[in-house]
């Protein structure tokens, strides 16, 4: 799933070390809920649009203090957001555990299908859409600007386009 087509954000510490990442995949491309999943879609109907991104490989750094480690996720959400909004896309897709992103994104889920049992755990298929992917809540509880992405990435991304 790895491809030109896809975006990387990524937070960075002070020394420019990676603590944070998340992968978003183009779903008018191979992705990863329709390759292996598509059956956590109750109604079938898996997104195929250059405006709905897959969001992937969310980690965050669990060596980092738990002070810094809680503003990381939040500040990459952030950060979807308004790459979404700047590539006019409608939403995002993806397969988590529930109470992870319940506890982010706090309305607008749209979950697709019962939860299952994947690789170990209990997840389920969801779509956020764009207005909802900013996590208020948390970015005012933490400080976190209302843009977090800088005006060269977003210019970088057009260009490559």
């Amino acid at each position: 799933f790895d491809t030109p087509s896809d975006v990387y954000l990524v937070w960075r510490d002070q020394d420019r070390v990676v603590r944070g990442l998340v992968r978003l995949l183009r779903t008018d491309r191979p992705y990863m809920l329709k390759s292996f999943w598509p059956w956590l879609v109750a109604s079938g109907q898996l997104p195929q649009a250059a405006n709905v991104w897959e969001m992937t490989r969310v980690c965050v750094d669990k060596t980092v203090s738990p002070e810094l480690r809680r503003t990381i996720l939040p500040e990459l959400l952030a950060a979807a957001n308004e790459f979404f909004v700047d590539q006019g896309s409608i939403g995002m897709i993806g397969v988590t555990r529930a109470h992870l992103l319940t506890h982010f994104i706090r309305q607008g889920i749209v979950w697709l299908g019962e939860p299952a049992t994947i690789e170990g755990e209990t997840e389920r298929a969801f779509f956020v859409p764009t207005r909802f992917v900013r996590p208020d809540h948390h970015c005012a509880r933490y400080g976190i600007s209302d843009s977090v992405l800088t005006a060269m990435v977003l210019e970088e991304r057009r260009n490559a386009a």
